[in-house]
C-alpha cells in the first residue's frame, strides 16, 4: 500500500471557500488593510473572488504578505475531523501524546508564536497545543507514525487550526481502508451487517453442496437468523461501559478511552 503525508491530506480538502472564510474572519483584515496583498499570493489561496487592491506602500504589503503567509497553514475544525475521521487519528492535548517528540518542535513554535501574534494579535497559549496522531500513540485518561503538531484557537464564533510542525513517516493509506467501518456508527453497523451477510451466505451455499436435505429455505432462515444477531454482538463490542460508541467521530478530539 502507498504511503499518505496527513499535511498533504489536509490541504487537499481546503477549499477556496475555507481560505477564504477564514481570511474574512479575521478583524483586523480589513480590505483596506489588505490592498498591499500581491496578486500571487491572491491566487495560492484562492482569494481572487475578493476583489482586493494590489496597489499600496511596500510595508503594507510586506504586512499583509506575512499574514497571507500566515494562513496558509490554517485548517477549519471541519476539515481536522475528517481527517482524523478518515484514519482514526486523535486530536488531543500535548500532555497526553506518548510517542516521541520531533527535536525541531521548540523552534518551530518559537517562529509561530512570533507569526501568531504578529497576525492575530493575541498571546499563545500552550493549553491550546494539539497533536494529530494514532490512538495507540496517546496515554488517555482511562487507559512512530505522523503527528502533526497544530495551534488550536477562536476567530469568528468557529475554531480553527494552524499547522505549526509535522515529524515522523509517512502514514500507511491501508489505515484509511481498515478505518472505514469505525467512522461513526452507522459506518460500524452497515459494515457488520454486510460483512456477516456474505460470511454467513457463502456458508450456507457450501452447505447446501454437502448435505442435500439442506435446502434453500432453511439457508434463508439461517441468514435472517444469525446476521441480525452476529451485528449486534460486533456493535456491542465496540461500545463502552456507558454504551457510548467507541466510533471515530465520538473520540476523535475525545481525552477519554
Amino acid at each position: 500500500m502507498s504511503s499518505v503525508n496527513l499535511r498533504e491530506e489536509l490541504e487537499a480538502t481546503k477549499s477556496a471557500s475555507v481560505r477564504k472564510a477564514v481570511l474574512q474572519g479575521m478583524d483586523a483584515f480589513t480590505t483596506d488593510e489588505a490592498e498591499g496583498l500581491g496578486m500571487e499570493y491572491l491566487e495560492g489561496l484562492g482569494l481572487e473572488q475578493l476583489g482586493i487592491d494590489t496597489s499600496s506602500s511596500a510595508g503594507k504589503r510586506q504586512k499583509q504578505q506575512s499574514r497571507a503567509a500566515f494562513m496558509e497553514g490554517v485548517y477549519s475544525e471541519q476539515q481536522v475531523q475528517k481527517l482524523c475521521l478518515k484514519y482514526r487519528l486523535r486530536c488531543l492535548e500535548v500532555e497526553y501524546f506518548k510517542g516521541k517528540v520531533d527535536e525541531a518542535v521548540p523552534e518551530k513554535k518559537k517562529s509561530f508564536r512570533e507569526a501568531y501574534t504578529e497576525v492575530m494579535g493575541n498571546e499563545v497559549a500552550e493549553q491550546d497545543y494539539r497533536i494529530v496522531a494514532p490512538s495507540e500513540m496517546f496515554r488517555l485518561k482511562n487507559v512512530p507514525l505522523d503527528p502533526l503538531l497544530l495551534y488550536r484557537f477562536k476567530m469568528d464564533n468557529a475554531y480553527y487550526y494552524k499547522l505549526v510542525h509535522q515529524w515522523g513517516g509517512d502514514l500507511n493509506s491501508w489505515r484509511a481502508v481498515s478505518s472505514f467501518p469505525l467512522r461513526t456508527p452507522w459506518h460500524l453497523i452497515g459494515c457488520a451487517l454486510v460483512g456477516w451477510s456474505a460470511f454467513i451466505f457463502t456458508l450456507t451455499l457450501l452447505v447446501v453442496s454437502l448435505v442435500s436435505e439442506f435446502n434453500v429455505a432453511s439457508a434463508g432462515t439461517l441468514v435472517s437468523c444469525l446476521v441480525p444477531a452476529l451485528t449486534c454482538i460486533t456493535v456491542s463490542y465496540f461500545k463502552d461501559v456507558n454504551g457510548s460508541y467507541q466510533t471515530s467521530d465520538r473520540i476523535w478530539d475525545s481525552e477519554y478511552k
